[in-house]
């Protein structure tokens, strides 16, 4: 066969095999935004898929800006200002979370911080009387809600002692400077008790005096408070989606959502790598989350608190390039310090032993975090820097269907593949210096450039002396 002939990992430039075992000449890129963005890296790129597929959004990240680009002319809307250099994208139903430094939130309309900060202070207030609260010691304290219903923790408790029956407590809480927020919860307790439930609700972030007048036996059919509605960590790194949760990885520490509520981060569903290394790659695979750091691969399972386990899995190496994790055809696969490797679940191999002895020849160590991959026409394709290059200058390939390998000429920051509804399976890719957004494998050139291709082919051997 024409691809069991003698090469080299990188003997084929610019060329791959087709399903016939046809060697031909890869497709190649075109611009999809004629202005570009800065001289800058796109140091992200996402096609949001909301509400199924029903709502579709391609989202790109340059010098900190979030960008919406038109899908039919490119053009860039400018949505807001991030707060890091890097930033990674996870659909939830109808919303896009970004990790950028802080987790934000985008629903194609409104920008927002994830997380409302609680009141710092008690609420104030007096005992009058003209209403129906008993005699006791009552406490109260009060949340800030968002537009979306996601809730603050509590502020502090406030006491407040009621001598006489037929009582009210007047309060005066503060507002939020938080824009997102539109109303404040008044919780209390019955008399003398402990437990503090919902009492009232201010639907609005102006008014600071609130009457509390319910009986004992009314208020004990509202909701309990709830005190673990902690905010996501700051200066996060990466995010990623499992069931229905987010998973934030901050150093050496995993932060979990609530179920089904993915902008709550109990502090009890946190979680360290067994040798608190730093996380450097996470990725949902099969019925774990995997997280990887620079020497180890591990697993998070369980899908509850009482079942959550962390176990280590055996792997060589662990990931140097965060952008290099991808899921494909049952593998997780990823960049290591001396080569690819994939984890089908329970052992870590080199995914292929020649491309990998190229990698080590070639890549630039001190960039090669920087190294980004993806899954598509059966390929894994990592963009990685170069000799002495210090952004992705070259991209290699391993063929996941055939096994074979080779080199194209190109090469990215970040890429976005689109795969649901009437997008069809198509590639975009970022540019790793000047802030252009490219579609591939959709023209015959490199924007205008043609496409050398060549094989290099090794001598065939043919067990003759000075005959090949």
């Amino acid at each position: 066969k024409l691809s069991q002939l003698p090469r080299k990992a990188n003997a084929l430039y610019n060329l791959k095999f087709n399903e016939y075992g046809q060697l031909v000449k890869r497709r190649g890129y075109v611009k999809h935004n004629s202005q570009s963005l800065g001289d800058y890296p796109i140091i992200a790129l996402h096609r949001s898929y909301r509400q199924g597929a029903e709502v579709r959004e391609l989202l790109a990240v340059c010098n900190r800006n979030l960008y919406r680009i038109n899908d039919a002319t490119g053009q860039a809307e400018l949505i807001a200002q991030l707060e890091a250099d890097d930033a990674v994208f996870v659909d939830f139903y109808n919303t896009c979370y970004i990790l950028s430094g802080k987790l934000y939130k985008w629903n194609g309309t409104d920008f927002y911080t994830v997380g409302v900060t609680p009141p710092a202070s008690a609420p104030t207030g007096s005992v009058q009387s003209g209403g129906n609260l008993s005699t006791g010691k009552y406490l109260v304290a009060y949340t800030f809600v968002d537009k979306d219903g996601y809730e603050s923790n509590p502020s502090p408790q406030a006491e407040f002692n009621v001598t006489s029956s037929g009582s009210k407590i007047t309060l005066t809480i503060a507002t939020s400077s938080d824009p997102k927020v539109v109303k404040r919860r008044i919780y209390r307790s019955t008399a003398d008790g402990g437990i503090l439930y919902l009492d009232t609700e201010v639907d609005d972030n102006t008014t600071t005096s609130v009457e509390l007048t319910k009986s004992d036996l009314e208020l004990a059919a509202g909701q309990i408070l709830e005190t673990n509605h902690d905010l996501p960590p700051d200066g996060a790194k990466l995010l990623a989606r499992r069931r229905s949760r987010l998973y934030i990885a901050k150093d050496d520490a995993l932060s979990i959502s609530s179920l089904a509520e993915p902008e709550y981060f109990p502090l009890e569903l946190t979680f360290y790598t067994t040798a608190r290394q730093r996380i450097t790659g996470l990725a949902e695979h099969g019925p774990a989350m995997c997280i990887l750091t620079a020497d180890t691969v591990e697993q998070l399972t369980g899908y509850s608190e009482d079942s959550f386990a962390l176990q280590s899995a055996y792997a060589p190496e662990g990931c140097i390039a965060p952008k290099s994790v991808v899921v494909a055809q049952g593998a997780l696969i990823y960049l290591g310090v001396d080569g690819i490797y994939y984890f089908d679940g329970e052992v870590s191999r080199p995914l292929n032993t020649q491309l990998s002895e190229y990698l080590k020849a070639n890549i630039n160590p001190s960039y090669a975090h920087l190294s980004a991959a993806t899954y598509f026409d059966n390929k894994y394709l990592l963009s990685y820097p170069k000799g002495e290059s210090n952004v992705p200058n070259e991209t290699v390939y391993v063929d996941l269907k055939l096994g074979t390998t080779g080199i194209y000429s190109y090469a990215f920051s970040c890429f976005a593949r689109l795969d649901k509804g009437a997008d069809g399976l198509r590639l975009f890719a970022g540019d790793p210096k000047r802030g252009y957004i490219y579609r591939l494998e959709e023209a015959t050139t490199d924007d205008g450039e043609q496409i050398t291709a060549y094989d290099a082919l090794e001598p065939f051997d043919f067990g003759v002396p000075d005959a090949y």
